[in-house]
């Protein structure tokens, strides 16, 4: 979308950065940002030394519901899963 629409992409961008500093101000502690876009996940992560942990919303869900065996749990299911293309 910044190629195609970049005065979108930059408002965007723009509301997004107020967001997270006004978040910042209020809690000044080291704080999860919750997202689904790959991209997002790594562009934020590069702003980790500002306190910001950038996860995508599955891995999270997985851990609260999951623990900490979700990754080799899930791994096992997927050695024995077949796929499927169309």
């Amino acid at each position: 979308m910044a190629m195609s629409r970049p005065d979108i992409a930059n408002a965007l961008r723009e509301r997004k950065g107020d967001a997270i500093s006004n978040t910042r101000e209020q809690a000044p502690e080291a704080r999860k940002i919750l997202t689904n876009c790959p991209s997002c996940i790594q562009g934020l992560g590069r702003n980790r030394s500002n306190l910001m942990q950038p996860r995508h919303i599955a891995v999270d869900l997985a851990e609260k519901t999951g623990e900490k065996t979700w990754r080799p749990e899930l791994k096992g299911l997927l050695q024995n899963s077949e796929s499927v293309t169309f």
